[in-house]
């Protein structure tokens, strides 16, 4: 099967930070980029040089003014958007060498929002390979958390029921807390278990 190479970055407003990603995209020459809290509030996604911005997601108007998730594609690539109707969740389907894949990159803000299965199980059924990236803001001790909130346990039951891997690296943490001096995994990057045999 051909390499792709993907990334996945909790920008934290993206046009903000539009010159900082288009140096780092730049040097790393992904295939796909999959971006958290994009923060564009409604503006449109800004463009990177050999990239188009396939699927773009934002919060509904009158919510919280954060979140926000984007998918950017090499010019090189041919794909399509297959996004589901609701805020914060980006999707892509692409066919290389005789295999399609989707590409999920999803935020879920803080808080006791539960997350949305539903629509990542939908997802992940349609598609036998589904790789999916984001910032779940749910913590699990399984995972290297100091607790587990509610929302981790449903993270790991998602993972469990559906096979798949927790790719990563491990003891990597993605929060740093410097108030407590605690770092924390809460973006989590997922594959199928399936695509380990490759």
């Amino acid at each position: 099967m051909a390499t792709l190479h993907i990334i996945h970055v909790n920008v934290n407003g993206l046009r903000g930070r539009q010159l900082e990603l288009q140096h780092y995209v730049q040097e790393r020459c992904p295939d796909i980029v999959m971006l958290n809290e994009t923060k564009l509030y409604g503006k449109p996604a800004p463009r990177i040089a050999g990239y188009t911005a396939v699927a773009v997601r934002n919060r509904q108007a009158g919510t919280t003014l954060s979140g926000g998730v984007a998918i950017y594609v090499s010019k090189t690539l041919a794909c399509t958007d297959v996004s589901p109707d609701i805020d914060d969740m980006a999707a892509i389907s692409i066919r290389v060498a005789g295999h399609t894949l989707a590409f999920v990159s999803y935020y879920r803000p803080p808080g006791p929002t539960v997350f949305s299965m539903t629509a990542i199980e939908s997802l992940l059924s349609s598609h036998s390979e589904c790789i999916v990236a984001g910032d779940f803001n749910a913590k699990h001790q399984f995972y290297g958390c100091s607790e587990t909130n509610a929302v981790g346990e449903q993270l790991f039951t998602l993972v469990e029921r559906n096979d798949l891997v927790v790719a990563n690296a491990d003891g990597n943490t993605t929060r740093y807390d410097p108030h407590f001096r605690t770092s924390e995994l809460l973006d989590f990057f997922w594959l199928p278990g399936n695509c380990l045999e490759r």
